[in-house]
């Protein structure tokens, strides 16, 4: 299970990098219980454990499980199974959707169930798809105490700062580092290790382009640490697992250079290269709308929503071949490889601005006209600015 600061862009570069493993964790879950959902994704292996949250819903996505019937030649396949919960006055309410293509072009909800301690619910819903269905019980999580990571940095400008275990429902450990380099830091690939492999990966990053961590500053971060789930007379139960290591394993610079591993720098900039192109055809597209504003405003904005539905998320051979060559060392990675992770940018930038767009139609349904060119104009802005950080 790998946990991600920024979800969606790790998911993808992982797929590419890593091969796809069986649980993704959407974001680090706010103000956790002490409830946790008991998922059994896979027959007979153990389950996963997704914390329940007190307020904003959150989960993980599975991206293994079992098939029991193989997609049809003209079928979008489920590449993922999306369970979500959160606590209420009545009990945890659990969603549960599946994602369609390897980009999880489409998101189908297929159910929702309200559950307490000590109950469970099969998804009957996902045989549907092909897929056997998935056992989630709510239970009580209290893992026993755990060792104290130890720390290791690949890249030599990223210096240990401190570790101290989180409150949290899920073991998880609060880490700060410094930046002692000359230049600022974008991102971290960071590696929760056990024997020597990865059993959680967070890539944090700056917002927007933004940096990550200034010259000389600190910054902290929150790893998950990995458990293992033990058979009992009454089920499983959760024990941490000994002798883990925090390793930042690549640190990427705003100019693009980095220290430790190669590949996750050479996927970044290719996901970044995606970012380019798509934000600057979304500027493009605000500036058009913006020039029409004044018109008839609710159909600027719709006619804004279609056009960014409607932009390409196709990557050039040529300009993954570019990436490869600009990065300046070799590489294992096919341009193909590439080519896949350009496109997660370019759906990145494209979701988030549809998203954006259509929460401005929902909040304004008939908006003036001077609404409308100040909303235009700010977004525009924005993404000017998070266009000249790349």
């Amino acid at each position: 299970m790998m946990s991600s600061a920024k979800a969606l862009r790790l998911f993808f570069i992982l797929i590419v990098f890593f091969a796809a493993p069986a649980v993704k964790a959407q974001q680090v879950p706010p103000e956790p219980t002490q409830l946790a959902l008991e998922v059994r994704f896979y027959p007979n292996e153990p389950p996963a454990y997704q914390a329940v949250p007190r307020t904003a819903s959150n989960g993980a996505w599975y991206a293994r499980f079992h098939r029991i019937k193989e997609t049809g030649p003209n079928d979008l396949p489920v590449n993922a199974v999306n369970i979500k919960s959160v606590m209420a006055p009545d009990g945890i309410h659990v969603s549960v959707s599946v994602f369609f293509g390897e980009l999880h072009e489409k998101e189908k909800s297929i159910a929702a169930y309200t559950i307490h301690e000590g109950e469970k619910v099969k998804t009957q819903e996902l045989s549907q798809f092909g897929i056997d269905p998935f056992i989630i019980a709510a239970v009580n999580f209290s893992p026993a105490a755990f060792d104290l990571p130890e720390f290791i940095s690949k890249a030599n400008s990223i210096e240990y700062v401190g570790i101290q275990p989180n409150v949290s429902t899920l073991p998880s450990y609060r880490v700060a580092v410094r930046n002692l380099s000359n230049k600022n830091v974008s991102a971290l690939l960071v590696h929760v290790l056990k024997g020597g492999q990865p059993q959680m990966t967070i890539l944090p990053q700056g917002k927007e382009g933004a940096s990550l961590i200034p010259i000389g500053n600190a910054y902290e971060f929150d790893a998950r640490v990995a458990t293992r789930a033990t058979p009992t007379p009454t089920g499983y139960a959760q024990v941490t697992l000994s002798g883990q290591v925090i390793e930042v394993s690549t640190a990427i610079f705003e100019d693009g250079s980095f220290e430790g591993d190669a590949e996750p720098a050479l996927q970044y900039a290719a996901s970044l290269q995606g970012d380019k192109i798509q934000l600057a055809r979304v500027i493009g597209l605000f500036q058009t709308a913006l020039d029409e504003s004044q018109r008839d405003p609710a159909t600027t904005i719709e006619t804004l929503r279609t056009s960014l539905a409607a932009l390409s998320l196709e990557a050039d051979q040529a300009l993954a071949e570019d990436v490869i060559a600009k990065f300046g060392q070799p590489v294992k990675k096919t341009p193909q490889d590439l080519k896949n992770t350009i496109q997660v940018g370019l759906r990145l930038v494209q979701s988030q601005a549809l998203n954006e767009t259509k929460q401005f139609q929902l909040r304004n349904p008939t908006p003036a006209p001077e609404v409308v060119h100040r909303w235009l104009a700010s977004a525009k802005q924005r993404y000017e600015a998070w266009l000249s950080r790349l």
